[in-house]
């Protein structure tokens, strides 16, 4: 598992648990640099959100949801929207295929 630092360990958490609050989030998965430990100082923390809440949303809207929802944390999270059966049928989309794979599991 990547060395993740605590400020953004302690950042993730409460993000996810804000989210939480307002959507049933069934998983949240950091991906990207953080979750190989390739970061560095500038690199944006990639996160994907799992819920059924965002049925019936376009992915657009769903994303601007997510991203709004970070405007309180002052690092660069870059929250990608998926439905619960993304996650289900992981092995049918390569990209989502490698999140659950490489990802680090938060919740």
């Amino acid at each position: 598992m990547a060395q993740i630092p605590s400020e953004i360990k302690k950042t993730l958490k409460e993000y996810v648990e804000n989210l939480s609050s307002e959507i049933t989030v069934r998983s949240a998965i950091l991906f990207g640099s953080y979750a190989t430990g390739d970061w560095k100082a500038d690199s944006d923390i990639d996160i994907a959100i799992f819920s059924d809440s965002f049925s019936g949303m376009d992915r657009t809207e769903a994303i601007a949801f997510l991203l709004d929802k970070t405007l309180p944390y002052d690092i660069d999270l870059q929250p990608l929207a998926f439905e619960n059966k993304d996650l289900e049928n992981y092995r049918d989309n390569p990209f989502v295929h490698e999140i659950v794979a490489s990802g680090i599991k938060l919740m």
